[in-house]
């Protein structure tokens, strides 16, 4: 089987529309490639925290039942109600599976042939990955990775348009980059956040840990952790903030917000893009209200009503639209 075969083959399965004959075809896959059933464990196991254990665990005992070779079907909850649930589980895992394919390829392919891969995270999804390196990729909505196809051959380089966390796994001999826009940032054994949305009008990186030399239009910056740089791509000027606690940049993988002194029409920006809305300002000089805090696990209307309790504006939703007013 074609590994773009299996990727298709287990999609079918996770929405119910896979044939008791492709079902067999993907467990014999899974019982013959052990190195990918430990791979498929790890991923559902660093599946993000807002999935339903329930399906979670689920997955993962039926994917530990090929390991071993039972004979059991593959199954998945019964339930109707359940399968957007397990479509959420699984998506960010069907993107990281085809990367994964694609990055392990063995066998006569060569990689320097191949085009880069990427890896598009939706509005309103969010997805993780461990990259051939070990490190561990955790990506926003609406994000964009690419990967090109020598990735920890002949070095480490990825280009981002988004918002990704990266806990970057050692290796002196190939430093870990990642380019977005102008900006070039080098991890020096590192876990730090990268924010570069093309719609956006800055790009900032927050050191978590360890180091990370940042490369910019305006000259070369090394950050330390709890440090936060801001790159202006319109006056291409640099800005370096100390904050109170770095982990607060990585919330949004814990459906946190953690806002820095944001406009709301940035603010905005992160609403729309998590909860795949539209915002709409019924006036723009209610866009200049700033904000700086985090906002804990909220849903949609929490988010807003928090917001209007601590600002002029008041809103109402009318499908997937969001009107903004001043009070």
């Amino acid at each position: 089987m074609k590994p773009e075969e299996c990727v298709e083959l287990f999609e079918r399965y996770v929405y119910g529309k896979a044939s008791d004959m492709e079902i067999a075809r993907l467990t014999d896959w899974i019982k013959n490639n052990p190195e990918l059933s430990c791979w498929l464990e790890q991923q559902i196991e660093n599946s993000p925290s807002e999935i339903d254990p329930t399906i979670q665990h689920r997955m993962l005992r039926n994917i530990q039942k090929e390991i071993k070779q039972e004979d059991e079907p593959l199954h998945l909850p019964a339930s109707k109600k359940r399968w957007w649930l397990v479509a959420a589980a699984v998506l960010p895992i069907l993107t990281a599976m085809g990367m994964y394919f694609y990055l392990t390829a063995k066998g006569s392919t060569d990689k320097t042939d191949l085009s880069p891969y990427t890896i598009a995270v939706e509005q309103g999804q969010k997805a993780s990955v461990t990259l051939p390196d070990g490190t561990k990729v955790w990506l926003n909505s609406k994000s964009k990775l690419i990967c090109t196809p020598d990735f920890n051959i002949k070095d480490r380089e990825l280009s981002l348009s988004g918002e990704a966390y990266f806990e970057v796994a050692h290796n002196k001999d190939r430093p870990f980059r990642v380019k977005c826009n102008d900006i070039l940032v080098e991890a020096l054994g590192t876990a730090f956040v990268v924010r570069a949305y093309d719609d956006d009008e800055t790009v900032s990186s927050v050191l978590i840990n360890g180091k990370i030399r940042v490369d910019t239009p305006g000259g070369e910056l090394l950050l330390s952790p709890n440090e936060r740089i801001e790159y202006d791509k319109h006056t291409h000027s640099n800005e370096v903030k100390q904050v109170t606690n770095a982990t607060d940049f990585t919330g949004w993988r814990d459906n946190q917000f953690r806002f820095e002194h944001a406009s709301l029409k940035e603010i905005a920006k992160s609403i729309e893009r998590t909860y795949n809305v539209q915002l709409i300002f019924a006036s723009k000089d209610i866009e200049n209200q700033y904000f700086t805090g985090t906002i804990n696990n909220s849903s949609l209307e929490s988010m807003l009503n928090i917001l209007a309790l601590t600002s002029s504006l008041k809103f109402r939703i009318e499908d997937q639209q969001v009107i903004l007013q001043k009070k």
